[in-house]
């Protein structure tokens, strides 16, 4: 049951990612007339490079199933393309903040980070009273292929 409703919270998360992707861009205001505004280029990071020989693959640096004390801070590392954005999301609760430099943190529950010249990415996740058992990660970077999830157990301190 538990798996059932991760992956429709992951369906319903991706189908809004890709409602939010395909709106037409803002419209802001320019000597008095509307113009059209580019999207913010962090709206782009959940959309993975397509698969292909040329092209490396998101990975996770740690076990795909990480343990923490409640209250507690984990670091987690994705393996990317160095300069490149890769966004890190938690699905069911806890903080995610960038280690290094972020493109973008506007939520709790998300952080677009660059990864740095050896291609890493980096992010610290809060478990906070909020998360009960075990809480998902993913992350995602337009530089490399496939979404990356991550698990998160949140043990009694």
């Amino acid at each position: 049951m538990r798996h059932s409703v991760l992956a429709l919270t992951v369906l319903l998360v991706l189908a809004t990612v890709s409602f939010v992707a395909s709106e037409p861009a803002a419209v802001g205001v320019a000597a008095g007339k509307g113009v059209l505004l580019p999207r913010p280029a962090a709206t782009a990071a959940w959309a993975s490079a397509r698969a292909a020989a040329a092209v490396p693959a998101l990975t996770a640096m740690q076990d795909p199933l990480v343990e923490v004390r409640a209250g507690q801070v984990v670091s987690l590392a994705f393996r990317a393309v160095p300069g490149a954005a890769v966004t890190v999301m938690t699905m069911d609760g806890g903080r995610i903040t960038p280690v290094a430099v972020a493109l973008s943190a506007t939520a709790a529950n998300r952080a677009t980070v660059v990864a740095d010249d050896a291609g890493i990415a980096r992010v610290d996740f809060h478990a906070t009273p909020d998360v009960v058992n075990v809480t998902a990660v993913q992350a995602a970077s337009p530089a490399a292929s496939g979404l990356v999830r991550q698990a998160i157990r949140v043990v009694a301190p």
